[in-house]
């Protein structure tokens, strides 16, 4: 048994009460070492399992049937993402989501001018914003390729940001114009 006894000062190693204190101490010591090293390997599995590997990059063409330009904006976890296709900007703009190496157009409001889809989350739903006929900007939420539900805030503009897997949205507003 390891003893932190000989460490001591002379004067404690002659009091036998501090000496058997001092020994149980180094015996709850070394019982702790013990847990934190068993302790501890799992954690440097874990983190050797967590280091990524060297990261490699590729390249893309993403594009939707019928448009000569698009933009895209953002991925989710699954790879699908999500941009915005159109011919000349005077034509309207058109949202998509990129999905198993195909792109395929997202709904446009009713009434929309422009629409643009801006962030998605893992489970695949959409935030975007639309510009509608009376030049007023409303917030969109897609799930599949429709329109589930339009974000307005009375006498102001929405811009949706960002969707989390919970399905809120959150952006900007501001006066019109």
């Amino acid at each position: 048994m390891l003893s932190l006894t000989k460490w001591l000062p002379e004067g404690v190693r002659r009091r036998p009460g501090l000496v058997r204190n001092v020994g149980t101490l180094s015996r709850i010591a070394l019982s702790v070492a013990a847990v934190l090293t068993v302790l501890s390997v799992p954690y440097r599995l874990t983190q050797q399992a967590l280091t990524p590997a060297k990261p490699s990059y590729s390249f893309r063409k993403v594009s939707l049937s019928g448009y000569a330009n698009s933009a895209v904006y953002t991925t989710n976890l699954k790879g699908n993402a999500i941009g915005t296709a159109w011919n000349k900007p005077d034509d309207g703009f058109h949202p998509f989501l990129w999905r198993g190496g195909q792109a395929v157009e997202l709904e446009t409001p009713a009434g929309a001018q422009d629409t643009i889809a801006l962030a998605i989350n893992d489970n695949d739903e959409i935030a975007g914003a639309a510009l509608m006929a009376d030049e007023s900007v409303v917030g969109v939420v897609w799930r599949g390729q429709k329109v589930f539900s339009t974000i307005t805030i009375e006498g102001h503009d929405v811009f949706p940001h960002g969707i989390n897997n919970a399905g809120q949205v959150v952006g900007t507003h501001s006066e019109p114009g």
